[in-house]
């Protein structure tokens, strides 16, 4: 805070998780430490191109969903993505029949993305209008944060008994690292799955994809 030692990546985050940064904001802020802590010209010239293209892309304040109910919702980025351009009027039973879904609940999920104006009807059809959208309650992140990934653990199971060596892909691994240099490595796997984001979004939605990544230290 006084200048007179530079931030480390462990204290970055630190101070991101303290001022209730998101993801997207931790790494803009981190970004921006770096670059004014670069020593060279070619990091200075790095992390000012990093500033560029997050700013780019960065998640506008404006945008952001409160989706309070999120943990009621566990099937809903599936929905989300497979609703995207189908016919308003059948995709309740399609999106229902493809995910083995009773279309109660996805009548629920679209309904409430059709209330907060993350899918609209154009021509017929149900669109989205942003590309993501982020959990803002922090009073009930939380609890709704471990309600959703036990959800999706669910569902990997799911796959794994059913799906596996077919068209489902399952990888473990077990590594040593310094407590230091976790924050990295969680870096280094955010920016992975962004960038398969990105690519993604470049197809068509032919199908939902599920990937879950698990980062937790076996001994205490």
């Amino acid at each position: 805070m006084d200048g007179t030692r530079n931030l480390t990546i462990t204290n970055i985050h630190q101070f991101a998780g303290a001022i209730k940064l998101t993801e997207p904001e931790t790494e803009y802020f981190e970004v921006l430490v770096l670059w004014n802590q670069a020593e060279t010209r070619i990091e200075r010239k790095y992390y000012k191109n990093r500033a560029t293209h997050l700013r780019a892309s960065k998640i506008v304040r404006q945008e952001r969903v409160r989706l309070k109910e999120l943990g009621r919702y566990p099937y809903l980025p599936a929905i989300l993505c497979a609703a995207h351009g189908m016919p308003a009027n059948s995709a309740v039973s399609e999106i229902a029949g493809k995910f083995g879904l009773s279309a109660v609940t996805v009548a629920a999920v679209i309904e409430k993305l059709r209330m907060e104006k993350i899918l609209e009807v154009m021509d017929e059809r149900l669109q989205l209008t942003q590309n993501y959208f982020v959990q803002v309650d922090n009073l009930q992140s939380d609890a709704d944060h471990k309600h959703f990934l036990r959800a999706q653990l669910d569902l990997s199971s799911r796959a794994l008994e059913n799906r596996y060596s077919r068209d489902a892909k399952f990888y473990a691994h077990t590594f040593t690292a310094e407590a230091d240099r976790m924050p990295m490595i969680a870096k280094k796997i955010r920016e992975m799955l962004e960038q398969v984001t990105l690519e993604s979004g470049e197809d068509a939605p032919e199908k939902v994809v599920q990937i879950n990544v698990q980062l937790f230290p076996l001994n205490s």
